[in-house]
């Protein structure tokens, strides 16, 4: 999608929108670059606006405009872009970067707006209806503007990655300065190249995938754990309701009926205890399955252990969802209260989730003597789920500190019998706080890809990122543009990176190169090349020659290099028809190039004739040097490598410093 229509209102386009599939104007996402023509806008139509954001963002903080009764174009700007940054999360699109203003002249505006590749369409259409909006005269309500924003927000939230995990691995990465890339199929990188690894949710690129369909599978994984010798409930699978309630008799009541090989909660109702309750539970586990497990009910609480890589990293006491009582207010009243937690929500992002009056809370109400007008004594816990997951209406509880030492065993050696690098160990114990040997206990499942959650463990993304990723997850990568002969250049610096023991990725005019290897040959194009060495886990660093405008199209393969070696202006501007036009060119060309250096700029003055267009661009970082090609190249090697390997070994202290 390079393109959307302008619309008629008096905030437009000024020009089509562009998508970038890659990094442009230092944005750490791919991302929209919206033209905008517009007028002051008034208050009403802000507060019309805002209260459809919140809506779907109860969470975004308003920017403040005072007592103003309008905004100024820039003002606008600012304010819009804090809004769709804040919508794209609430969404789920993971993006934690708010978009800038690029440039202002009189009416038209200029901003880059970051996002998914996969959410730019949609994006693109949040942001046209945002506009039809604002300028609709103050006595417009404009409800069919209003419905066209909220379908497109609903529909921006498909375009996210499911798991809730995902933000939060995404938000870490983003705070550690770690590169994050979209992958086909909902998973995402972390890193590049030789130090990228690849995660789905909580899953990640070594968890074997016989190991997860192993836990998947309630009975093959309990058949394992037993075998090993670990403590699991006897259960047994049922085609039907006959058989259903023939096993629940040979147990003994209560049991736990629930599917098979589904996670999180799904279709799970524990301790029931008549034929009635089995009856009514296998219905309920037959629409999310055909595999139907009925389980010996085990006593005791619900407790998630989550191992990674042999270590417990984090421990949670699930408390089903239920309310308090206070002597005062009704079940019901007790029960809307605890609703109005705004962490409450029904969407797969919400931190918590509702609790609803429905049938299964209503026969728990019944078993303990309670009807949703009941007024529950001062204290008094009224359980209102049978399963305690967070995903139906649960409630998590940091315990990490009181769990015995013996149930930590119990759960690391869970996960390795399973072979899990993650796993999150549901275990059933009176008291985490004593040994299973000496209470009893039971592993009633394993979770391959657990969440982490939000409430309790936000804290430990980062953590696990740092110990997947090594150092900031980047390799050092040096971008040359412009040069009249690339490959002098190009060998110049990926002879100096290979001379640290590096395998050196080379995107050139004629082929793409790691160590001795052609990848392809022919000109790939910066961006296509780049992306391929960005993928590959042989490259430990990588070196791409620009000489046309292609990242004005397609955007950077890159979000960040550590040096940038400015060889030449030749090839940007040949097809310049004026000196305006070639300024023009290479101020452009600047705006997407320097702000995603971290390192250093190079600038070569050739001949003796300077570069006279980049004197407004020197800075502190700004290195200028002269000489024939060949001495400017080694020259420019020696720094850039300097400056990167400069930048890895600080990422590398902070790394272990913090870890």
């Amino acid at each position: 999608m390079n393109e959307t229509r302008k619309t008629g209102s008096a905030w437009r386009w000024a020009d089509p929108v562009h998508a970038y599939p890659g990094y442009v104007h230092g944005c750490r996402y791919p991302a929209l670059v919206v033209s905008l023509q517009g007028q002051v806008v008034s208050r009403e139509a802000c507060d019309r606006l805002a209260a459809c954001f919140l809506e779907s963002c109860p969470t975004w903080v308003k920017p403040e405009i005072g007592d103003q009764p309008a905004l100024d174009m820039r003002q606008a700007v600012e304010w819009l872009l804090s809004g769709w940054q804040a919508l794209q999360v609430a969404a789920g699109v993971p993006v934690y970067e708010t978009g800038r203003l690029l440039e202002l002249t009189g009416s038209q505006a200029r901003c880059v707006v970051p996002t998914l590749q996969n959410s730019q369409r949609v994006l693109a259409s949040v942001i046209q209806q945002s506009f039809e909006l604002l300028s609709r005269p103050a006595a417009d309500e404009g409800q069919p503007g209003k419905d066209r924003l909220r379908q497109a927000i609903e529909i921006l939230a498909r375009t996210g990655p499911g798991a809730s995990a995902v933000q939060w691995f995404v938000k870490a990465a983003h705070e550690l300065g770690m590169p994050v890339q979209e992958l086909p199929g909902g998973a995402f990188q972390y890193g590049v190249a030789a130090r990228a690894r690849w995660m789905d949710s909580t899953f990640t690129d070594v968890t074997p995938t016989l190991s997860a369909r192993l836990a998947r599978n309630k009975v093959w994984a309990a058949a394992l754990l037993r075998q090993a010798g670990l403590p699991v409930p006897l259960h047994q699978l049922v085609g039907d309701v006959q058989s259903a309630l023939k096993v629940a008799h040979w147990l003994g009541y209560p049991v736990v009926v629930k599917p098979a090989d589904q996670d999180g909660g799904v279709g799970v109702a524990a301790g029931l205890e008549t034929d009635a309750e089995v009856q009514q539970a296998f219905e309920k586990a037959r629409t999310h399955s055909s595999q139907i497990l009925v389980e010996k009910h085990v006593a005791g609480r619900d407790y998630r252990l989550t191992v990674f890589n042999g270590e417990m990293i984090w421990a949670i006491e699930r408390v089903p969802g239920g309310i308090t009582g206070d002597g005062t207010h009704t079940v019901a009243q007790l029960l809307e209260r605890l609703n109005a937690d705004p962490r409450r929500g029904s969407n797969a992002h919400s931190p918590l989730k509702i609790l609803d009056l429905d049938d299964e809370a209503r026969q728990l109400l019944r078993r303990q003597g309670l009807d949703e007008r009941s007024v529950p004594a001062a204290g008094r816990f009224v359980r209102m789920r049978r399963a305690a997951n967070v995903a139906v209406g649960g409630m998590p509880v940091a315990v990490f500190d009181q769990v015995h030492p013996d149930n930590v065993r119990l759960a690391v050696r869970a996960a390795n019998i399973l072979r899990l690098d993650m796993a999150g160990v549901d275990l059933l114990i009176p008291d985490i706080a004593i040994s299973w040997r000496d209470s009893g206990a039971a592993i009633c499942e394993v979770n391959g890809q657990p969440s982490l959650g939000q409430l309790t463990a936000a804290h430990l993304y980062a953590p696990v990122l740092r110990r997947l990723v090594p150092g900031s997850g980047r390799v050092p990568t040096v971008l040359i543009v412009g040069a009249v002969d690339p490959e002098l250049w190009l060998d110049a610096v990926s002879s100096a990176l290979a001379g640290r023991m590096m395998r050196v990725g080379v995107v050139g005019p004629r082929a793409v190169t790691v160590g001795a290897e052609t990848i392809t040959r022919g000109g790939a194009g910066s961006f296509a090349g780049g992306r391929m060495l960005a993928l590959d886990r042989d490259v430990d660093a990588m070196v791409l020659a620009i000489n046309d405008d292609e990242c004005l199209h397609s955007g950077l393969p890159v979000d960040r290099c550590d040096a940038l070696i400015l060889a030449g202006t030749h090839r940007w501007t040949a097809g310049a028809a004026s000196d305006l036009e070639r300024r023009q060119w290479l101020h452009e060309m600047l705006l997407h190039l320097l702000p995603a250096c971290d390192g250093v700029v190079l600038n070569w003055v050739e001949s003796g004739s300077g570069p006279d267009h980049l004197a407004a661009w020197t800075t502190a970082r700004s290195h200028e040097f002269a000489g024939d090609a060949a001495l400017a190249a080694a020259e420019a090697a020696g720094l850039a490598v300097a400056c990167a390997a400069g930048r890895e070994s600080s990422s590398e202290s902070a790394a272990n410093a913090a870890s």
